[in-house]
């Protein structure tokens, strides 16, 4: 899927766990300013990307998806 915005920025903009053996995302239990800012900017965009920085203990053989779509990631 092509994006109307894209924000590129070292950290994700939620946090993950496991829940039954499937990965959920969660709200960051203590944002930095920056992340709750950049995230206000995905309301004024249809469809948006965020790249994120993971680190993998294999990186030629990473174990995370790489591309993870969340739907109406804001509720509306």
């Amino acid at each position: 899927m092509s994006s109307d915005f894209l924000i590129v920025y070292h950290r994700q903009p939620c946090e993950e766990g496991v829940e039954n053996g499937k990965t959920v995302f969660e709200e960051n239990a203590s944002p930095n300013g920056i992340v709750p800012t950049l995230k206000s900017f995905f309301g004024k965009a249809e469809h948006g990307a965020w790249i994120a920085w993971k680190l993998a203990d294999d990186p030629a053989n990473p174990d995370f998806e790489r591309v993870i779509e969340i739907e109406d990631a804001h509720g509306s």
